[in-house]
C-alpha cells in the first residue's frame, strides 16, 4: 500500500463532518426557548419561560452534544496537522491551524458547560439574579466560538495559494472566511461567525479527505 493511499484511508475528516453536524445541532437547538419578550421583561417572567422540562432536557442533551463535537474538533485538528506536516516540512502553518481549532474546541467546550450548569447549579446555587447571565453564557459562548477557526482559515489560505497543499478554490474559500471574520469583528457583531466557520470547516472536512 502507497503513503498515498494510506493517507487517504486515515479516519480524521470524518470528525470534521461529526463536528459540523454535531456541534451546529447542539449551538442552535437551544437558541429559540426563549422567548424574546420573556428575555426583555426578564426577573420572573424569563424564569418561568425557561423553567420547563423540555428545556431541561434540551439543554442537557445539546450540552453533552456539544461536548462531543467539541471532542471530535480536537480529533480532526490533530489529525490534519499531521497529514499537513508530511507536505508542509519545517513549517509552522500546520501548528496554526491545529492551535486554532484547540482553541475553537476549547471555546465551545467552555460554553456548553455554562449550558449544563443552567439546569445543574443554575436555579438552586446561584439564584435568579444569576440566570440571564448564565443563559447568555450558555447561548452566546458557543455561537461566537467558531470565530476561532478564522486563524485556521488564514492558515489554510496560505497552505492552499502559496504552497499548493489544498485546492485553490479552498484557498479563495478560506481567503474569504477570514475577511469576514475581521469585519464581523471590527464591527462588535462575532455571532455569525458560526456560519462562516461552519461553511469553512464542512470545506476543511473535504479536502482533507483528499489530502
Amino acid at each position: 500500500m502507497t503513503t498515498q493511499t494510506a493517507d487517504r484511508n486515515e479516519t480524521f475528516p470524518y470528525f470534521g463532518f461529526a463536528v459540523l453536524v454535531l456541534g451546529y445541532v447542539a449551538t442552535w437547538i437551544a437558541v429559540f426557548l426563549v422567548s424574546e419578550d420573556s428575555l426583555k421583561a426578564g426577573g420572573q417572567a424569563f424564569v418561568d419561560d425557561l423553567d420547563t422540562g423540555t428545556n431541561e432536557a434540551i439543554f442537557r442533551v445539546s450540552a453533552g452534544l456539544g461536548m462531543i463535537a467539541a471532542a471530535s474538533l480536537v480529533v480532526f485538528a490533530i489529525g490534519l496537522r499531521r497529514a499537513l506536516d508530511r507536505r508542509l516540512t519545517d513549517s509552522s502553518i500546520p501548528l496554526i491551524i491545529e492551535l486554532s481549532m484547540i482553541v475553537t474546541a476549547a471555546a465551545l467546550f467552555l460554553g456548553f458547560i455554562g449550558r449544563a450548569m443552567v439546569f445543574d447549579t443554575g436555579f438552586d446555587y446561584y439564584g435568579q439574579a444569576a440566570l440571564p447571565a448564565m443563559y447568555a453564557i450558555a447561548i452566546d459562548v458557543p455561537l461566537a466560538a467558531w470565530g476561532a477557526l478564522g486563524l485556521a482559515a488564514a492558515g489554510a489560505a496560505v497552505a492552499s495559494l502559496s504552497h499548493g497543499v489544498f485546492p485553490h478554490w479552498f484557498g479563495y474559500l478560506s481567503v474569504l472566511a477570514v475577511v469576514l471574520d475581521v469585519l464581523l469583528a471590527l464591527t462588535g457583531n462575532p455571532y455569525p461567525m458560526n456560519f462562516v466557520g461552519g461553511v469553512w470547516l464542512l470545506a476543511a472536512a473535504v479536502v482533507s479527505m483528499r489530502l
